[in-house]
C-alpha cells in the first residue's frame, strides 16, 4: 500500500540545480557525481535491483568529501534508501532514511525543504515497516517544514513546487490516518490538500 504513493521525484529542482553547479565548478570528474547520476537514472527508471548495487557505494564515496559537504552524504543515504524501498526492503530503507534525517537535522535550517523530504522519507520507512503510528509525527514535521519552506522562498517556481509536494504529503498523511481509524483527521488532511492551489504553467528561471 505504501508503494502506491511513494514519490518518484527523486531530486528536487532546488537541490538539482545547486548540485549541478557544484559538480561543474568544483569537481566535474569526481567519481561521486558520476555514480550519483547512474544511481538517479536507475531510480527514475525504477530499476531497483541495479539501483541498489549502484546507489549503495555512494555512501562510501560521499564520506571522502570534506566534513562541510553534508549534502552529498545526505543524498547518498536518501538514494540508497530509495533503492531498498523500491525493492520493498522497508527495514533497510528505514535505517538509511534515519541516517539521512540525522544529517539533515544538523546541516539544514527548519525552513529548508530538504529537511521536510528527510522527515517524509522516515515516515515512508515507518509506514512501510507497518508502524503507521510512529510515522504520524514525521508526516506532521514534513508538512510543517514544507509550509515554512514555501513561506520563506522568494522564487514563485519553488513556492509552487513546495506547494505541490505539500499537497502530495497531505494526501499520504490522510491515507495513513484513515488506515489507523482517524477518519476526522483524514478528512481534515484531505480538505487541506484540496485547498492548495498548484499552478502548471510556471517555469524555473
Amino acid at each position: 500500500m505504501i508503494g502506491e504513493f511513494w514519490p518518484h521525484r527523486l531530486l528536487t529542482t532546488d537541490r538539482a540545480s545547486t548540485r549541478k553547479r557544484i559538480s561543474e565548478v568544483c569537481c566535474p570528474s569526481n567519481d561521486y557525481f558520476k555514480q550519483e547520476k547512474k544511481c538517479r537514472d536507475l531510480l527514475h527508471e525504477q530499476q531497483y535491483p541495479d539501483a541498489e548495487q549502484t546507489c549503495r557505494p555512494l555512501i562510501e564515496l560521499a564520506a571522502k568529501f570534506p566534513s562541510e559537504r553534508r549534502l552529498e552524504r545526505l543524498s547518498a543515504y536518501q538514494y540508497a534508501g530509495h533503492a531498498d524501498f523500491g525493492l520493498r526492503k522497508f527495514s533497510e530503507a528505514l535505517g538509511l532514511y534515519k541516517q539521512e534525517l540525522e544529517i539533515a537535522e544538523v546541516a539544514l535550517k527548519p525552513s529548508d525543504a530538504e529537511l521536510a523530504y528527510a522527515y517524509r522519507d522516515v515516515a515512508h520507512g515507518l509506514h512501510g515497516t507497518g508502524d503507521p503510528q510512529q510515522a504520524r509525527p514525521y508526516y506532521e514535521h514534513a508538512i510543517s517544514t514544507l509550509e515554512q519552506a514555501r513561506d520563506h522562498i522568494d522564487s514563485a517556481f519553488l513556492k509552487n513546487e513546495y506547494a505541490r509536494t505539500m499537497k502530495t504529503v497531505l494526501q499520504e498523511y490522510a491515507a495513513l490516518l484513515r488506515q489507523t481509524g482517524d477518519s476526522s483527521g483524514a478528512d481534515a488532511a484531505e480538505q487541506r490538500a484540496q485547498s492548495i492551489e498548484v499552478k502548471t504553467d510556471l517555469k524555473d528561471n
